[in-house]
């Protein structure tokens, strides 16, 4: 069985190399040819010249722009919603601080290590903050569960972030161990744990030797949704959880953010009516505006809680 297992990995990595190769050989053809991508031509660069993202939108027709956010404006880590600024309990930036300052080296003594072993919800209710009082629902497991406005709580969204771990582990080298980790919260393996440490020491050290590197290509820079309640707006980070949080810890006060509507939306509080759980019945309208206004602020959900000290 296992080396069933083993053939099957190596099978699935080396269909996504030859995948991956067989588009830069279509694309080197089709610019030799005069095409151009336009991943190679770029966002519209608004950084520095607009307050709001919605001002540089609205001159773009659906391009993607550009633009620097105060890391107090994004959230991280998806429905756990911590800020990113410098002063934020998020555990990659508390990990970022202590490595910084000397007093962590390893995984084992690191604030992330002692994130992954006290916050182990089982539920969506958990996850999320809401009772489940009025909907068995949200009883269902963990991996069910993620934005009111981007899909519908089911066993597909479980698959999908099994799908993702699956394929990150065999990408860096790693045992499958579970179907069910996600590195958002706890439980995970140590060998999980070990890798999102390894890579924030990475990403950290790069940017110390280098300065942040962005670029055009579709994983260049960091990006999210846009949510917007009245006239304010948050990020919430869908790529580049590292990356943000090592430019928070090492200082620096904003990050230049991709906004790419054709990707991640404009989640606008006011149309919540018309998010597919909401619309799926499976949220009620003040329970998916409850999500949004939690991220939106900022707060974890009632269920978390991290001793001090870590």
């Amino acid at each position: 069985m296992d080396i069933v297992i083993l053939y099957k990995k190596q099978e699935a990595f080396m269909l996504r190399k030859a995948t991956s190769l067989l588009k830069s050989i279509v694309r080197e053809i089709l610019q030799a040819k005069g095409f151009v991508y336009s991943s190679d031509v770029g966002p519209a660069d608004f950084r520095g010249l607009v307050e709001f993202p919605w001002d540089a939108l609205e001159r773009t027709d659906r391009c993607p722009i550009l633009f620097d956010v105060p890391l107090e404006r994004c959230r991280g880590l998806g429905l756990m919603a911590f800020s990113c600024s410098k002063d934020s309990a998020h555990p990659y930036i508390r990990t970022l601080q202590n490595y910084l300052s000397g007093n962590v080296t390893v995984y084992s003594d690191s604030e992330l290590k002692a994130y992954y072993m006290n916050f182990q919800p089982k539920t969506g209710s958990e996850l999320l903050g809401i009772s489940p009082a009025e909907n068995k629902l949200f009883l269902k497991p963990v991996l069910w569960f993620t934005e009111p406005w981007i899909a519908s709580p089911s066993r597909r969204e479980e698959k999908i972030k099994i799908r993702i771990m699956r394929n990150e582990s065999s990408d860096h080298g790693l045992s499958e161990r579970s179907g069910g980790e996600w590195n958002q919260f706890g439980p995970v393996s140590d060998d999980r744990g070990e890798l999102e440490f390894r890579r924030l020491i990475s990403v950290m050290a790069s940017i110390k030797a280098t300065g942040y590197m962005r670029g055009n290509g579709s994983d260049g820079d960091i990006s999210g949704d846009v949510l917007v309640r009245d006239n304010d707006y948050r990020i919430n980070i869908i790529r580049g959880q590292h990356r943000i949080c090592a430019l928070s810890a090492s200082g620096h006060l904003k990050a230049s953010v991709r906004i790419d509507v054709n990707k991640w939306g404009v989640i606008r509080r006011e149309a919540a009516e018309y998010w597919p759980a909401v619309r799926s019945g499976a949220f009620s309208l003040a329970q998916a505006r409850e999500v949004f206004d939690r991220i939106f602020e900022g707060r974890q959900p009632s269920s978390y809680f991290m001793p001090m000290g870590k």
